[in-house]
């Protein structure tokens, strides 16, 4: 999800809202979501599980989930697992 630091409108702004539930990601090196932006309304990243193809390394779920574009806001995450 592009904010608008990508699209230089001088906002934030990552879409309205985002929902991201029950889903099995395979990671390697990167983060499995990454957002942009702030989304404008709260989000939801609920009830997945982010599955490590590399074991040499050990991958913290804020890793695995990242949010950027110089302010962090309005995403929800709960009972999603790390394998």
């Amino acid at each position: 999800m592009h904010g608008g630091v990508d699209r230089k409108d001088r906002t934030n702004i990552a879409g309205d809202s985002i929902t991201i539930i029950n889903n099995v990601f395979y990671i390697k090196n990167s983060p499995a979501i990454k957002i942009r932006g702030v989304p404008l309304f709260p989000s939801k990243i609920s009830g997945n599980t982010f599955i490590t193809v590399d074991k040499k390394g050990s991958l913290l779920l804020n890793n695995i989930i990242s949010q950027s574009g110089g302010k962090r806001g309005n995403l929800e995450l709960f009972n999603n697992k790390l394998l």
